[in-house]
């Protein structure tokens, strides 16, 4: 891992936090799923750099459930309300503090694997597929919980049929999919 790589890592985490605190309306699903998408995809390439052992072959595993586990967390935690009549989604204090966890048991998997023989390059190789996988799990979440799975099953919907979005406090209130 160059320094090169550790300040696009850093460049990119930074761009996701401060994103997804400040808010952003949820958007068709081609635009809520285009970025965890491109991102799993640079990240399978950069990880099958680092799977020649069986042990890296299992941390990386593990770690890419996890992360994925993590990011239907936090589209749970995170806050959707209703701006300018389309769903909004924002952080909460949640959000960010399962977001911190999922890098600290990233770290820790890396850490086991240079314990078991890796090098640091190597169990860093997959960070962004990691990232890519909780975000996408992420985005799974809010689009089912903003509507976008009933609007695929039944097609575009009226503005009364929307899912009640409680516009104080961003929780669903009286939806059974939740």
């Amino acid at each position: 891992m160059t320094l090169a790589d550790i300040a696009i890592y850093v460049a990119l985490i930074v761009f996701v936090i401060a994103r997804r605190t400040i808010g952003r309306p949820v958007g068709a699903a081609k635009q809520l799923f285009a970025l965890p998408i491109i991102i799993v995809v640079l990240g399978w390439g950069d990880a099958t750099k680092g799977l020649g052992k069986p042990a890296a072959f299992a941390l990386t595993v593990a770690g890419c459930a996890i992360s994925l586990i993590f990011g239907l967390l936090r589209g749970r935690a995170d806050r959707i309300s209703t701006r300018d009549g389309a769903p909004y989604v924002q952080w909460t204090l949640l959000s960010l503090g399962l977001f911190a966890a999922n890098l600290l048991v990233k770290l820790c998997l890396d850490l086991a694997g240079v314990a078991a023989g890796e090098t640091l390059a190597d169990a860093g190789h997959s960070l962004i597929l990691s990232l890519g996988l909780t975000l996408l799990g992420e985005a799974a979440v809010i689009w089912y919980r903003s509507g976008g799975a009933a609007e695929l099953a039944s097609g575009p919907r009226s503005d009364a049929d929307q899912p009640s979005i409680n516009r104080s406090h961003g929780a669903d209130h009286g939806n059974p999919r939740r």
